[in-house]
């Protein structure tokens, strides 16, 4: 039995998820098997290779364009390596997301003052009960 787990954050540029599993030494595989529990592969359009048994597939998205990150969440393999529910990959993601954003708008951030990067970034959901 598998327990696969879509994350709902859409991914909509994919350079920066290159980047940001870069920056985990993580590989992005185009067109891959993802592996899943008790050795069973699925394929994905791209393929998050974690270093445990597990990865992690990034499909596309039925609408709207972009992709979204699909794994098996058992026995906490995927976990120790991106985070509890990709946190760390989406952190890194979002920074880089952010960058080239910004790259691409060609912002001029000495006028606008000194950005603080040591400060983790502050992802919130919604929905859930309090």
């Amino acid at each position: 039995m598998h327990n696969f787990t879509t994350i709902e954050t859409p991914i909509r540029d994919i350079v920066a998820l290159v980047y940001a599993c870069v920056g985990l030494n993580l590989d992005l595989v185009p067109d891959a098997w993802c592996r899943c529990q008790g050795g069973s592969v699925r394929s994905a359009e791209y393929v998050i290779r974690l270093r445990g048994p597990h990865d992690i597939a990034v499909d596309p998205l039925d609408e709207g364009g972009g992709y979204v990150l699909t794994t098996d969440w058992r026995d906490g393999h995927v976990a120790k390596e991106v985070g509890a529910g990709c946190c760390e990959l989406l952190e890194a993601y979002a920074s880089h997301r952010t960058r080239r954003q910004r790259e691409a708008r060609a912002l001029d951030l000495d006028a606008i003052g000194q950005i603080e990067t040591s400060n983790p970034i502050l992802v919130t959901t919604e929905g859930g009960t309090s």
